[in-house]
């Protein structure tokens, strides 16, 4: 009885054991509200790496927001990287260059305005993210086939010929889609410019197929006829969805 009795008073409130049970509580505590402190000024304050991937991913979102953006920067990225390594490398612009030029470059250029103002002309929803981004990525990809075969004093090869072929029938395909679901009025003008794109892009695959293959050593003068006749449609259509005023730019 007495030993229950002085065990109670041990264990009671007041005692030595509950008193050092309510001191580990507050340390614990206190140590709680130290790390929770830390870890909320480790996300508040990110780390100047962190800043950087921050804006060049605030770049891309920016170039994304409009096919006029992001395809006008790939064909200017394009374009001087072909100066350039022209300007060191002293070729002519007769073969392989003249055919980046008016199958790559001068396309990549042309879809900016292209898939900015189409969808408006035929009233239909404008290309996904998930396609612009693919379309913009195959491109570069084409020009890096490209420039590395450049560097390392070889033609372009069926690496480059491939991403080509992939960027047309996307373009292609994606102007088909949008002519399968349109009721705009300028559905007429539309099919003419899909035409004359389908036009070009077998132009090209041959004309690229016979460089690769040695048929061809330089492009004859004619091929210019093929980007004039898209670009004329283009422009005409440019022109139609412009004089609407309904069309954010930039």
């Amino acid at each position: 009885m007495l030993g229950f009795l002085l065990l109670s008073l041990y264990l009671g409130d007041h005692g030595p054991l509950t008193e050092i049970m309510a001191r580990g509580r507050a340390e614990q505590q206190n140590l709680t509200l130290v790390c929770r402190s830390i870890i909320t000024m480790c996300i508040t304050i990110p780390s100047s790496a962190n800043v950087k991937r921050a804006g060049q991913w605030m770049l891309w979102h920016w170039l994304s927001a409009l096919p006029l953006r992001l395809f006008t920067f790939a064909g200017a990225v394009s374009l001087l990287a072909m100066v350039l390594q022209m300007s060191l490398s002293g070729d002519d612009l007769l073969g392989w260059p003249l055919y980046n030029l008016l199958f790559a470059i001068l396309p990549s250029i042309l879809l900016g305005p292209l898939f900015a103002f189409l969808p408006n002309a035929l009233r239909v929803t404008a290309m996904g993210y998930v396609r612009t981004a693919s379309l913009f990525f195959m491109i570069m990809a084409s020009q890096l086939a490209f420039h590395a075969a450049a560097l390392l004093g070889a033609t372009p090869g069926v690496v480059y010929l491939l991403f080509l072929v992939l960027v047309w029938g996307m373009i292609i395909i994606t102007i088909k889609g949008m002519l399968t679901v349109s009721y705009g009025s300028a559905i007429g003008l539309a099919r003419i410019l899909f035409v004359w794109l389908w036009l070009a892009g077998a132009a090209g695959l041959v004309l690229g197929l016979s460089l690769l293959v040695g048929w061809l050593q330089a492009l004859p003068v004619s091929v210019w006829v093929v980007p004039l006749l898209y670009s004329g449609a283009l422009l005409s259509l440019v022109a139609l969805v412009v004089k609407r005023k309904s069309i954010h730019l930039f």
